[in-house]
């Protein structure tokens, strides 16, 4: 689940700061969800909606239908 939110994340352009920025979390806070495979729902939904995709995708496996 983290690398997709780093692939989205990057796609959309966005620093590990901006993210971060946007969800009130610091820096080290996005590299370590980036790092992760398991985000609590709360937070999973915040991400999605920072970067404008569908928390369900995040979650499945093989997301192989873009988000965007």
């Amino acid at each position: 689940m983290g690398r997709k939110i780093e692939r989205i994340r990057r796609l959309r352009g966005m620093t590990q700061t901006d993210l971060g920025e946007l969800l009130g979390v610091t820096k080290q806070a996005i590299s370590k969800m980036e790092q992760s495979e398991k985000i609590d729902d709360d937070k999973l939904k915040q991400v999605a909606d920072a970067l404008g995709v569908i928390g369900r995708w995040l979650k499945e496996i093989h997301g192989r239908n873009s988000p965007i």
